[in-house]
């Protein structure tokens, strides 16, 4: 005689099986405990080299709901499945805080999902409400259809043999940015302490690419267009004999901008610059004289403003009545 289950993997949400009309078997229920092994969420060890907490397989809680044979047996409670729902992280026996925080999730379906406001006793009460299945009763004997089904979460992480270029890759590129800052540090104190940048950098012991001296003015950044380099950028923000640290795009380290000496530009008597500047000045001021002159006039005539006859004039205007 051959047996077929109801399989559902992962646990549905009891409200959900509590809705659900009754067919003509007694239904049972079963959980299954599996650490997936092939798929590991995190590497064991951190960016130096420490072993971390992460676990080195993937939880797998399955419940199967299946046709059993009739039964005496206590069905299986609203809370019960809640209490497996509180654990598909970390499998094994429902931990302290569990019913808590099914109450607490039972009480947001509630009031977000359905628009109802609990209290604690009516909480209580659903919880303890008893459903269809009984757990572990005995198959019916049969064949029926396999239905599967599960919840909506984040995707369990590929399998590192997949994806083992990958994170080597992104393990590498952490490790690097923490020593790039760590030796950007170390630069930006010496150079605090009156040490010269190139000095500084020397000092670290590997190879980096060389200074680069800018010497250039604000009309030549300004002709680089809408995005000049950050790195100039914050070059022409600085004081004189300052250094910052600045993060290079992408994670891909810091540049080390120090800023030694700031000439002020000069400009010949005969530049067109000057005459330019002039022209708009001149602009500039008559208009300011332009704006004084008509506040000095209202102030001494004593001009007083007609809201209303405004307001009619600009209706007549605009083709009112």
């Amino acid at each position: 005689m051959k047996h077929e289950f109801l399989v559902v993997l992962a646990l549905l949400p009891a409200w959900v099986h509590a809705q659900a009309p009754a067919g003509p078997h007694a239904v049972g229920f079963r959980v299954i405990e599996h650490w997936d092994r092939t798929r590991v969420p995190a590497p064991p060890l951190d960016f130096r080299g420490e072993a971390t907490d992460a676990p080195q397989a993937t939880p797998m809680l399955v419940g199967v709901w299946y046709p059993a044979r009739p039964t005496n047996g206590a069905p299986i409670r609203d809370v019960d499945y809640r209490l497996l729902q509180q654990r598909r992280e970390t499998l094994g026996a429902p931990r302290a805080g569990d019913r808590e925080a099914a109450a607490a999730g039972l009480k947001s379906i509630a009031q977000f999902g359905l628009g109802l406001e609990l209290d604690d006793a009516a909480i209580a009460a659903a919880l303890e409400r008893p459903l269809s299945a009984v757990r572990d009763a005995e198959p019916a004997a049969g064949v029926f259809p396999l239905v599967l089904g599960g919840l909506e979460g984040p995707a369990a992480a590929a399998p590192l043999a997949e994806i083992r270029n990958d994170v080597l890759a992104a393990y590498q590129q952490e490790r690097g940015a923490a020593a790039a800052k760590a030796a950007a540090d170390k630069v930006l104190a010496q150079t605090k302490r009156g040490t010269q940048i190139g000095a500084a950098l020397a000092s670290l012991g590997v190879a980096l690419p060389p200074v680069q001296g800018v010497a250039m003015g604000r009309e030549q950044l300004g002709a680089m267009g809408q995005q000049p380099p950050p790195p100039l950028v914050l070059l022409f923000s600085m004081a004189m004999g300052t250094t910052k640290l600045l993060p290079a795009p992408n994670n891909a380290g810091w540049f080390v901008v120090s800023l030694k000496d700031i000439v002020p530009g000069t400009i010949a008597p005969n530049d067109p610059l000057i005459a330019s500047a002039q022209r708009e000045l001149g602009t500039l001021a008559g208009q300011e004289y332009s704006q004084q002159l008509a506040r000095a006039i209202r102030a001494e005539l004593g001009v007083k403003r007609e809201d209303a006859a405004i307001k009619a004039l600009r209706s007549q205007l605009a083709g009112g009545n």
